[in-house]
């Protein structure tokens, strides 16, 4: 087993004071090999926090089975896999847990990285667990039944944003604008799909320029429109800029935006024109007692990010379910018995689809205001 630094051993310890989730006990499990588990990921890099947070979580997941005797008769043992969030060194991450033995991966971070391990994964018959692709295609186009998705589909962002929209300011004004990225205007498809179904329609729909210094002219048109809500689809850096531009412009048109608004670099750069602005983001994951508990732990370790964290616990979780179901690790049991029903997990029922995603709501609205990121009360998304 792959030993944690001193600081992750000593969050082990203490998450194993959690109240022990239904698993089966072990059977001789000291006569036997370790069943490995693995754990794929950004361990350096940009995105290193999300990697050994993920990494933390399944640890301290593993701890507790074992504790209670272990899977399936067998300790669990954890190999870890580097990928830097790069797509290009996923097939040898991937490749290095297979290597290891690995009947299971959660992981991994980012969209490419987590599309390229899933085909070697489905190659090799290994179940996986994504804890935070929101991208539609990687289960759209799923490698094998052996994929699952612990984060909710991107798609349904569009979904709440233009209900909150429809719901809140049903007889506004309504532009919805993007960036022509695939993000932006995927976001943007999505949110007019929704007001026009509510039969609110739009005033202007529109791609606006990235990356420009001064969007005087978008705030004109505005103006010129008598907008009163815009919806901007793109990257917090573009909307900093067009939220200045229509406060320089005297108007009190509402912004609303996607999760790439939920950076806080976003109200650094727009400066008191964020104030106001409202965007989607990932709902907080529910509070059960042990994810209270748990997350008090988490507290006291300055470099776990809690929601990754959690989603790696869960995620161990959701898959020994199934292998107490399917009463053994083959591949065809234990997907059988993934999509059959929920299970109990530190965040509550986890259940998946016939496609393999999460069945949950996954996003929220927030509000930046000169206090901080405030979540918003929003009948019909809830």
């Amino acid at each position: 087993m792959i030993r944690a630094p001193v600081h992750r051993r000593r969050f082990l310890l203490l998450a194993l004071a959690v109240a022990a989730c239904a698993l089966r006990p072990g059977t001789d499990a000291r006569a036997q090999e370790p069943l490995v588990i693995g754990v794929g990921g950004p361990l350096t890099g940009q995105f290193e926090l999300f990697g050994t947070s993920l990494r933390a979580g399944v640890e301290a997941a593993a701890g507790q089975a074992n504790a209670a005797g272990g899977v399936d008769g067998r300790q669990l043992s954890v190999a870890v896999a580097d990928d830097a969030c790069d797509a290009g060194k996923a097939p040898a991450a991937a490749n290095q847990l297979v290597g290891a033995g690995a009947v299971f991966v959660v992981g991994h971070i980012c969209y490419s990285p987590t599309r390229e391990a899933g085909a070697i994964y489905a190659a090799h018959a290994i179940v996986q667990i994504a804890p935070s692709t929101e991208t539609d295609a990687l289960t759209d186009r799923r490698p094998g039944p052996g994929l699952f998705r612990l984060a909710p589909r991107a798609s349904r962002q569009g979904y709440v944003a233009g209900t909150f929209m429809a719901n809140r300011f049903p007889e506004a004004a309504i532009a919805i604008l993007h960036d022509g990225t695939a993000y932006g205007k995927d976001l943007a498809d999505r949110v007019k799909a929704t007001l026009n179904a509510e039969g609110i329609q739009e005033v202007w729909f529109d791609q606006y320029p990235s990356g420009q210094k001064d969007y005087a002219r978008i705030a004109g048109r505005l103006k010129d429109n008598a907008v009163n809500v815009v919806y901007l689809g793109g990257y917090h850096e573009d909307i900093a800029q067009i939220a200045v531009a229509i406060r320089d412009a005297g108007l009190e048109t509402v912004i609303v935006g996607p999760d790439s608004l939920a950076d806080s670099e976003y109200a650094a750069l727009a400066g008191p024109a964020a104030t106001g602005t409202f965007y989607t983001y990932l709902k907080p994951l529910p509070e059960t007692p042990r994810a209270k508990l748990l997350g008090q732990i988490v507290d006291r370790e300055a470099a776990i990010d809690p929601r990754t964290f959690m989603l790696g616990y869960a995620a161990v979780e959701r898959w020994i379910s199934a292998v107490n179901t399917a009463g053994s690790t083959d591949f065809d049991a234990v997907t059988g018995a993934m999509n059959d029903g929920a299970a109990e997990t530190v965040i509550g029922p986890v259940r998946f689809d016939g496609q393999g995603d999460w069945v949950t709501d996954g996003f929220a609205v927030f509000e930046w205001t000169a206090d901080g990121a405030k979540p918003v009360k929003t009948p019909g998304t809830d």
